[in-house]
């Protein structure tokens, strides 16, 4: 294998290469990034050949930071299975059950994450991201990723009872 050729540093009189500040993201409504995602995410998803259904198992969406499910990362998971339903015709969403991903289905797993829109992560979090990757268990590859962006507006990121019961997050 060829190896990159090492880099020059910069002359006494020439001034290194800064490199360019992270473009502004621009987060949008949350139902629109939500569905906006989640087309991305099914729409160029390298599926199995065939005409047959593919069963598919949401695994419940998480905030990325604490691990925990919010109202709204529940609500996520259920405008996901709707657009699946509605628009997705091929795919079977089942619930996610250890004898249902037993069976190798197509995995879909998420995490909605509070963030800084100038990607500065010492700065105050003004909106979220959410990251969307479905996996097919029966090959163990990933198929298909998709992102959105949304504004705080409407955000519920209080943890569900079960997770203010469990204060602390564990590997």
């Amino acid at each position: 294998p060829q190896q990159a050729a090492p880099a020059q540093p910069a002359s006494p009189g020439q001034a290194a290469a800064v490199p360019a500040p992270a473009p502004k993201i621009v987060p949008i409504g949350f139902e629109e990034a939500v569905i906006g995602a989640a087309n991305n995410l099914l729409s160029k998803a390298q599926l199995p050949p065939g005409d047959g259904k593919l069963q598919v198992v949401i695994d419940p969406l998480i905030d990325g930071q604490t691990g925990h499910q919010s109202p709204t990362s529940q609500l996520i998971g259920r405008k996901i299975t709707e657009l699946i339903k509605k628009s997705y015709p091929r795919l079977e969403v089942v619930a996610f059950t250890p004898e249902n991903v037993a069976k190798k289905p197509l995995l879909l797993i998420g995490t909605f994450t509070a963030i800084n829109t100038d990607q500065k992560p010492d700065q105050p979090r003004d909106a979220y991201r959410l990251c969307l990757a479905l996996a097919d268990l029966g090959s163990n590859k990933l198929v298909s990723k998709g992102v959105g962006f949304m504004t705080l507006s409407g955000i519920e990121a209080t943890p569900t009872a079960h997770f203010r019961d469990s204060p602390v997050w564990t590997n």
